[in-house]
């Protein structure tokens, strides 16, 4: 009769624990992973002669569930830029071209000088597998120092999402 009682014990904590960890997930969707790759593809010049843009970041979300993702936040590990401006693109199809084309638009980045962060508030619909690219206009005389540098995701929640029901 004790082994019976400690069964009934340890059921209902398994259940109380399930339970709390359904009701976790529902507010916190972390079954979300990102990837980013870094690269560099000179796209030439701007609308002004004295600017250059440059494919220069592949993102990839995965999630399982369909998430809504609000915000994007990247920072910049180089030397201090003060001038910046960047798109964020969605490819959409696996043969689409990299190019900064008006229909694959996702958000323009806000360039914050002095935390040298790039951050992007969007409203993006993510399932199962999503991949972005990030171009940047820049001045023509920091090419070389954008070359040497990286965007990486910020340590404290590079992203925000929310569940979508």
């Amino acid at each position: 009769m004790v082994g019976d009682n400690n069964m009934d014990t340890k059921r209902k904590f398994f259940c109380l624990f399930l339970g709390l960890s359904l009701s976790v997930s529902a507010f916190y969707p972390c079954e979300l992973s990102l990837n980013t790759t870094n690269t560099w593809y000179n796209l030439g010049k701007y609308k002004n002669p004295t600017e250059k843009n440059a494919l220069v970041k592949f993102i990839t979300f995965r999630s399982p569930r369909v998430l809504k993702l609000q915000a994007l936040t990247l920072k910049w590990t180089g030397k201090p830029i003060k001038k910046l401006s960047a798109s964020l693109y969605r490819k959409k199809y696996e043969k689409d071209v990299l190019a900064p084309i008006e229909e694959n638009v996702v958000s323009d980045g806000t360039w914050n000088n002095k935390k040298q962060e790039l951050a992007f508030n969007l409203d993006e619909k993510l399932i199962a597998f999503n991949k972005y690219y990030l171009v940047l206009n820049y001045p023509s005389n920091i090419e070389k120092n954008i070359k040497r540098g990286k965007f990486i995701p910020i340590k404290q929640r590079p992203y925000k999402v929310v569940a979508m029901r």
